[in-house]
């Protein structure tokens, strides 16, 4: 038996990419030559080939461990693993496609805000109730359910089950190829697939508070790298010593010229008059240009159902923080102060609206942040390039110190001037009780926390598969298939269709 290789502490970039061309090379055409270019041996995935590279990454991870771990015992004949290829570029294309169509705009700042608001208010309602005369005999997940209400989460253990192959089947029959809709064991097979190792396991896990305290510090993390303890360099007065700054402490050479003498400061009075040259200059400039947009035509702009400072995304940060709590006047303060920029019939509200789309334009179009998610996402899941092993299921214990970090986390991450008013005169450990309080209990109820990743996942797929929201949905498969209403999963006698 082989030694496992060990791998070198410092990997640059360059040789991770090749590491993964290499994977992808060895794995999905391992039956071309290997001088051939892979553009030229695999399908194209979406329109970015740094995104397909990644893409291909965990394909060829999950085709080496889950597919040709069984299928190389039965044959050599590659042609299944391109019919997987070809299938899985056909779905992604058709995904790209329909997300060009969608208002990301409106679904990442407006939609999804909406849902998260909504969720965190319902609780905390939710939890003024329980235990009360008004709910007597009614569990905190079952008052919430009364709020927001879904087929998905009845009291039946299958109707959870059931719906999650309804809406497999739903993202099938849309995206699948026609010769491959009408084969019912394929049908079947990737209907089981999707619905309960995919959206099952990614409805249970996400559902769990650790799992949303983790997510929590890790974007918090990721927005503040400065909140991660720095370990300071050694400082030392030796000869060719580093202090911290970086300067290197050498003795000058006696041959070398003396260091020129540095300029006499400015007088008191030449500062003050470069500061008010400099200060009047930029007025001057500021109100040159305000004159010249007031008084020039206000150009034709698409017509757009809510301006981006009325979006829902502010509404939400402030129900999230609990502000309304915490500071009852600054919501307030805050909708006043941005009503005159919350129109776009004015110039103001249009110029601060294209302003904040100009913004977040880049960021929302940017390959570079699908290529970061891919490679942090293959980095957790498959280190190494491996199947990593299964996470153990933390402990009561544990879970408190996941929570505790995530406290300690978002509190490190508020400005102590905030803090220290919201919370004056408690010491850490209490203001870390209290943001876990206001910030974090309404993520820690996990029958809770299946609705609001249920109703996203719901929002997700009726924007990217709109067909599956109309009233004709059932008839576009039938068109599609030239067969009845396809049965999602027939169990102890009874079949569940797949009307829309």
């Amino acid at each position: 038996m082989s030694k496992p290789r060990s791998t070198s502490p410092q990997v640059t970039t360059e040789e991770l990419d090749q590491r993964t061309l290499l994977l992808i090379r060895r794995v999905l055409c391992s039956h071309s030559p290997p001088t051939t270019p892979l553009e030229e041996l695999l399908p194209a995935l979406t329109s970015s080939t740094e995104i397909d590279v990644q893409l291909y990454a965990v394909i060829a991870i999950v085709v080496r461990d889950f597919i040709l771990s069984w299928y190389s015992h039965i044959s050599n004949d590659h042609a299944f693993i391109d019919e997987i290829i070809a299938l899985i570029a056909h779905c992604t294309r058709a995904l790209e496609e329909r997300l060009r169509k969608v208002d990301l705009e409106l679904l990442l700042l407006d939609e999804i805000p909406a849902i998260l608001d909504a969720h965190v208010k319902d609780y905390r309602r939710a939890v003024e109730r329980h235990e009360t005369a008004l709910a007597p005999h009614l569990s905190l997940s079952e008052i919430f359910r009364n709020y927001q209400p879904h087929p998905a989460l009845t009291n039946s253990p299958e109707s959870e089950r059931l719906y999650l192959k309804l809406v497999s089947n739903g993202i099938l029959a849309v995206l699948l190829p026609t010769e491959d809709l009408e084969s019912n064991c394929e049908r079947s097979l990737l209907r089981e697939i999707l619905g309960s190792m995919v959206f099952g396991n990614v409805l249970d896990k996400l559902s769990e508070p650790f799992t949303i305290y983790e997510i929590i510090t890790t974007i918090v993390r990721q927005l503040r790298p400065d909140l991660a303890p720095i370990e300071p360099p050694p400082v030392t007065t030796r000869r060719g010593s580093v202090k911290p700054g970086g300067v290197r402490l050498t003795s000058p050479s006696p041959d070398s010229p003396p260091p020129p003498s540095p300029p006499a400061p400015p007088s008191n009075i030449e500062r003050t008059l470069t500061i008010v040259g400099k200060t009047v200059g930029v007025l001057f400039s500021i109100l040159s240009s305000l004159h010249q947009l007031l008084l020039s035509p206000l150009p034709q702009r698409p017509v757009k159902k809510r301006p981006l400072i009325r979006s829902a995304l502010f509404s939400a940060v402030a129900t999230v923080f609990n502000l309304r709590a915490l500071q009852p006047w600054l919501p307030a303060t805050l909708r006043l102060l941005a009503h005159p920029f919350s129109t776009r019939a004015t110039k103001v509200g249009a110029i601060v609206d294209d302003l904040l789309i100009s913004k977040l334009q880049p960021l929302l179009s940017s390959s570079k942040v699908v290529v970061d998610i891919l490679k942090s996402a293959r980095a957790a899941l498959f280190p190494g390039n491996a199947m990593g092993p299964p996470r153990k299921y933390p402990s009561e214990k544990e879970k408190k110190r996941i929570r505790k970090v995530a406290e300690a986390t978002l509190l490190d991450a508020v400005p102590k001037v905030v803090t220290n008013v919201w919370w004056k005169g408690l010491d850490r450990q209490e203001k870390a009780r209290e943001v876990g309080r206001n910030w974090l209990d309404a993520f820690g109820d996990k029958d809770v926390n299946k609705v609001l990743v249920i109703r996203l996942l719901d929002l997700l797929v009726g924007r990217l598969l709109p067909e599956l929201l109309e009233s004709g949905g059932a008839e576009i498969r039938v068109q599609r298939t030239g067969m009845d209403l396809l049965p999602v999963v027939a169990e102890k006698e009874e079949v569940v269709y797949a009307t829309v």
